[in-house]
């Protein structure tokens, strides 16, 4: 069997896979992450001012960093993700505070994807995938001869 898939196929196979990770590792995080809210508190860090989240998660304080170069107004209440097992695990949930910079990583392995694929072959070349597929089954015919000669030497020697 043979599988034949065009260039562009398997740039939109990649970014399938890829958006399938950070889709279902996000999911995940919600899935056991808790929601409550926040308060943003500034405070400077050298030349530059930085927002921190505090935040109670059973009757505990904890606090975060919020994600450099998003301004929240001083103690404005801002809804927080954490993971119910490790609440240093939080981010502000929003775009720019829990999926924004997830997206941006994604696309690094993105464009090596496209760049390999746009380099090594031609826009209406198709790429034929059955060279695994060959080799299984050359490693099937070689255990079925080996089997059957097996089977033959043992029906002699008896």
């Amino acid at each position: 069997m043979q599988i034949k898939v065009s260039r562009n196929g398997l740039i939109w196979g990649g970014v399938l896979i890829i958006s399938l990770y950070y889709f279902l590792n996000k999911y995940e995080f919600i899935r056991k992450a808790e929601f409550t809210n926040g308060k943003a508190l500034y405070y400077s860090n050298g030349l530059m001012q930085q927002a921190r989240i505090e935040f109670i998660a059973d009757t505990v304080y904890y606090s975060f960093e919020a994600e450099p170069n998003v301004t929240y107004k001083q103690g404005e209440l801002l809804p927080v993700i954490y993971l119910k097992s490790d609440p240093q695990k939080a981010h502000v949930y929003n775009f720019l505070g829990f999926w924004y910079t997830g997206l941006i990583y994604c696309l690094v392995p993105l464009c090596i994807w496209c760049a390999l694929l746009l380099s090594w072959f031609e826009s209406n070349e198709i790429i034929t995938l059955s060279y695994l597929l060959n080799k299984l089954r050359k490693k099937e015919i070689a255990n079925q001869h080996t089997e059957s000669k097996t089977l033959s030497d043992s029906s002699r020697s008896s």
